[in-house]
């Protein structure tokens, strides 16, 4: 398990991860409606983007699609 772990680290991902922040969160339906879900992540964005130090902020939804083999 170690060396699988190892060699993942390994892996060349086509970017530089140093200094890359990631996260998930869930917001409850009850509460954001779609319109209000939309609106929530366009004001983080914003937030995140004007923080010091940050050079560029992202959003996504989903998994990227799979490269057919």
């Amino acid at each position: 398990m170690i060396r699988a772990f190892w060699k993942l680290r390994q892996v060349e991902v086509g970017f530089d991860p140093r200094g890359v922040t990631s996260f998930s969160l869930q917001l409850p339906a009850s509460k954001y409606q779609n319109a209000d879900r939309l609106r929530f992540a366009n004001q983080l964005e914003e937030r995140l983007a004007a923080l010091p130090g940050v050079k560029s902020a992202s959003l996504a939804s989903g998994l990227p699609p799979l490269r057919p083999k």
